[in-house]
């Protein structure tokens, strides 16, 4: 989410320091949240709730073999703890809910739906060894509960394993292979270990089953684009919009793939409809900024990223990207107190200790500048781009004539 600024200088340095600013543009296009495509994955993932309905025939099913309203007392009381657990989670109260869940395990330690919907409260307040734990018991009690390996493979993958959640999801579509939300989420695992065809097969299922879940075809146009099949992103994303016209990710994700392929009005348009659902869309001002920018509207980008750090202080891209358009401007201090904030919150942006560099040397500051360039020499090196801590040695020689 950087941009490329050239900075112009009256001298014949002028070449060497637009050769520099455009290097690092190039490595602006590979990494963390410099402008690349930084996607966000639709939302589906399965947790819900065991339904009522389902519940009340399960206890019958489970031995009483009586019903409902004439269920023995243990099994009534623990059945109204359920109802009670379930209500306060629909109105936000996870911990409340968690309170009745217990309760009526303590009645019937056999409840499979109860640690199901236990598990699902516990992931959503970030207990994610408590959740799996609960998931665990629940498949004890009922092994052909494909809900609750669905929803142990997304506490799984949000814990970072991957492998270990696509061997539950597909543990789920054996017993269920009906299931669309499973086929999207076990999508998301293969997309999260850099498996896109694979994934691109989970999520064409996903819609063959259901061709109206929005979140699919934003899921499926993200790992297109990885495939550097940008037709067929942009014809999922309109379609994602065409079905969810609030969905503000995929205005987004539009926007990028723009202007990746160039549109950057068409980009600014995205997010602009991005931030008109989501006007906290911090990540929509950065990019917004930068393609301003990349137009040559200054002032528009200027604005993009004051908005941008107004909502989020700690934000290194959009002091860099200012950094990058206050110089453009003629404004060396204030771009190098930029590139300093910048690096104060990430110590690890070289690019923001090369551009501090180049400022100070058009200052005439030349002792912080050979020192701002070396830095970034060496960490260049460090994280393997030796073409471009070499550039940025090249430079120092260069002021130095």
């Amino acid at each position: 989410m950087w941009y490329k600024v050239g900075l112009v200088v009256a001298t014949d340095k002028t070449d060497v320091t637009d050769s520099f600013i455009n290097f690092l543009w190039g490595i602006n296009m590979k990494v963390s949240k410099i402008l690349g495509l930084i996607f966000i994955l639709g939302g589906i993932f399965g947790f819900s709730q065991a339904p009522v309905s389902a519940m009340s025939q399960r206890l019958v099913a489970a031995g009483d073999n009586v019903e409902s309203d004439t269920l023995p007392t243990i099994s009534r009381n623990a059945f109204f703890y359920f109802l009670r657990g379930n209500e306060r989670y629909s109105r936000g109260d996870k911990r409340g809910a968690i309170e009745n869940f217990n309760q009526a395990l303590k009645l019937k330690p056999d409840f499979a739906e109860v640690y199901y919907n236990r598990g699902l409260a516990r992931a959503e307040l970030g207990d994610n060894l408590g959740a799996v734990e609960d998931f665990n018991e629940a498949l004890l009690i009922n092994p052909g509960y494909a809900a609750a390996y669905n929803n142990r493979g997304n506490v799984r993958k949000e814990s970072g394993d991957a492998k270990g959640a696509i061997a539950d999801y597909n543990k789920a579509l054996r017993l269920n292979p009906n299931d669309a939300e499973t086929y999207n989420n076990r999508g998301r695992a293969r997309y999260s270990l850099g498996e896109m065809q694979a994934a691109v097969s989970d999520y064409n299922q996903a819609l063959q089953l259901n061709p109206k879940l929005a979140e699919v075809y934003l899921n499926r146009a993200n790992a297109r684009v990885d495939l550097q099949d940008m037709e067929g992103a942009m014809s999922d994303y309109n379609q994602a919009l065409q079905l969810n016209p609030k969905d503000y990710q995929a205005y987004y994700n539009r926007g990028l793939t723009r202007r990746e392929l160039g549109d950057m009005q068409g980009a600014v348009a995205d997010y602009t409809q991005a931030l008109q659902v989501n006007p906290n869309y911090v990540d929509a001002y950065n990019n917004r900024g930068t393609t301003h920018l990349q137009m040559g509207n200054k002032p528009a980008a200027i604005a993009d990223f004051n908005q941008a750090l107004l909502l989020n202080p700690n934000l290194a891209e959009a002091y860099y990207n200012r950094g990058r358009a206050r110089a453009d401007m003629g404004n060396k201090k204030g771009a190098i107190q930029d590139y300093s904030r910048a690096l104060k919150i990430n110590p690890e942006l070289a690019q923001a200790y090369g551009n501090r560099g180049v400022a100070h040397f058009q200052l005439g500051d030349r002792n912080n500048g050979t020192a701002d360039l070396q830095k970034a020499a060496q960490m260049f090196k460090q994280q393997g781009l030796p073409e471009f801590s070499q550039r940025a040695l090249e430079i120092i020689k260069k002021f130095d004539n």
